[in-house]
């Protein structure tokens, strides 16, 4: 990450994330405007852990051409819009050479909290374990029912017993010993567990 913003010689860490990572799975362009936009507010409804800041916010972005790159125009967290400043002048950026997250640099860090909440638990979790490879497994299974010996029975088997085992141990891990909230979301697991579903309702 580091060697990516000296690259393109920029403080916007959101916006290198959104070039580069998986993060853009969740951005919505916007015709009108001709820019990009990430709604998390919703997520502001779900008590975070004690001592952890709650997980939500918005950010809208648009594409600069000339240096390939995602560009974080604002970030809006607790009802306060930031403008990410690149200015050494900025009372935030001289704040982070001090180790302390103020201003936009907060907002930021709490926004990208929120994006890595939501690829865990949302897109990994939920949509991957739960309903894609769910699906597959059940499609597969009725498919070559009568057909065990079947080449690509075969070959998909290994696939759908991992799955399986993957999902059963990791769900106790996560959910039954509560390890997902130290590696899905800020929330406690019965929030982590509401939010989801929220979202298959």
């Amino acid at each position: 990450m580091d060697k990516l913003l000296e690259e393109h010689n920029t403080k916007d860490a959101l916006g290198v994330l959104m070039t580069y990572s998986v993060f853009a799975a969740h951005l919505v362009y916007r015709e009108e405007t001709n820019d990009y936009k990430i709604d998390l507010s919703w997520l502001e409804q779900f008590t975070a852990l004690p001592e952890y800041a709650r997980i939500g916010g918005m950010a809208t972005f648009e594409y600069d051409q000339a240096k390939k790159l995602m560009k974080t125009k604002t970030i809006t967290w607790d009802g306060t819009d930031y403008e990410p400043d690149e200015s050494d002048d900025n009372q935030a950026n001289k704040d982070f050479l001090e180790s302390k997250l103020t201003g936009w640099r907060a907002a930021e860090k709490k926004f990208i909290a929120s994006l890595l909440s939501m690829t865990n638990l949302v897109l990994h979790v939920k949509d991957l374990h739960l309903e894609l490879a769910a699906a597959f497994q059940a499609v597969t299974f009725d498919a070559f029912s009568d057909k065990p010996d079947h080449p690509l029975r075969r070959l998909l088997d290994p696939f759908i017993h991992r799955s399986v085992q993957a999902t059963n141990d990791n769900f106790a891990l996560l959910f039954q010993y509560k390890a997902a909230e130290f590696s899905l979301a800020p929330l406690p697991y019965e929030e982590q567990l509401r939010l989801i579903g929220t979202l298959t309702l």
